[in-house]
């Protein structure tokens, strides 16, 4: 390997250079340094330069006349950066105090057109938030500190009506409110975390209320709509009970079926623990009195008939199918026997 090195001293000269190739170090002129790098046998070459190089310790002077745009356009973007933070991290909010609303089939109705508009840096810390909403809803609330904040969304079926969704926590006063779950623009309700007008309100999505169109069947042509707000928690004993009272019949003897695939029906199976949410119910439901033998309770055809157990969600089963088609054989028997002993007891009326 080969190298060169330029030095300001030496032999007098102003300008010389020097190749090292390994342990030899040979004096060579400026102007054929180049023919000492050409061939196979140079691999690199390396340029040396004094460290005590004579310069001025003082920095250069940037002219005034170049340094005062610079200076007003650093100024120019901090304020556009401050401005774009701003704009995207302000809140719009609208709060809503529980006491000026009230419950209605589970979900929370407005009754008094109070809803405080609230902007509010999401950056910002809980404390600082709950001292502006102490502020803000001077006379609605008690104390901010003591308050509990959901998100409050309308319902899907009926816009005027609401309900409380994901809790903003609170608890934490140094974390800031994005880092609480407050994020986007949305509307607030502003309560207790108990009761809304004395009524006691759960809160959270898997509360969530729920439209159902039950449809009352009774024959074939005897038919009744039903519209009731229940909630997704809501278990399905409750819903059966209450059909049962509309149809003045035992809760055992309701049968329920829900629309299906195609538009198909498909019957429901009682499970104590199910709620109204497992059971994915929603929209139209149909609901009538099964065949009942109350007159024959030792009828053969329902000793053994196994009762409903688990809700599979794909329809009617063998077992299912079995036991109606029994009970209709049945009925169909028992209207044959009757008919065939009218004659008989009219016979006997004329004798």
């Amino acid at each position: 390997a080969s190298a060169s090195a330029s030095a300001a001293e030496g032999a007098g000269t102003a300008e010389q250079w020097f190749d090292l190739n390994d342990s030899n170090v040979y004096c060579i002129h400026a102007n054929a340094y180049t023919k000492q790098f050409q061939g196979s046998e140079s691999a690199y070459m390396l340029f040396y330069a004094r460290r005590s190089v004579l310069r001025s310790v003082e920095p250069a002077q940037v002219p005034a006349d170049l340094v005062k745009p610079i200076v007003q356009r650093n100024e120019a973007l901090r304020q556009q950066r401050e401005e774009y933070e701003l704009k995207v991290n302000k809140l719009e909010l609208e709060l809503v105090a529980g006491s000026t609303c009230e419950l209605v089939d589970a979900a929370i109705i407005p009754t008094e057109d109070v809803v405080i508009k609230f902007e509010i840096d999401r950056r910002k810390t809980v404390q600082h938030f709950l001292d502006q909403l102490q502020k803000a809803m001077a006379g609605l609330i008690a104390s901010s500190e003591q308050c509990a904040v959901h998100v409050l969304k309308p319902l899907a079926n009926r816009p005027d009506a609401y309900h409380a969704y994901d809790q903003i926590s609170v608890a934490d006063k140094a974390q800031t409110l994005e880092a609480a779950g407050l994020k986007f623009d949305c509307r607030l309700l502003v309560w207790d975390g108990e009761t809304v007008q004395g009524r006691p309100l759960k809160a959270g999505a898997e509360h969530e209320p729920m439209q159902l169109d039950v449809t009352l069947v009774r024959g074939k042509e005897s038919k009744r709509k039903l519209g009731l707000w229940l909630r997704r928690s809501d278990p399905f004993c409750q819903l059966r009970t209450q059909i049962a009272a509309v149809l003045q019949c035992e809760p055992s003897h309701v049968m329920f079926r829900k629309e299906g695939p195609g538009g198909s029906h498909v019957i429901l199976k009682f499970v104590p623990a199910s709620t109204l949410g497992s059971l994915e119910l929603h929209g139209k439901l149909w609901a009538e009195q099964r065949l009942h033998h109350a007159s024959n309770p030792t009828s053969p055809t329902r000793k053994n008939v196994p009762q409903r157990a688990a809700l599979d969600g794909t329809g009617p089963d063998l077992e299912d199918t079995v036991e109606l088609v029994e009970l209709l054989l049945e009925s169909q028997l028992g209207r044959s026997a009757l008919t065939q002993q009218q004659p008989e007891q009219q016979q006997q009326q004329q004798q």
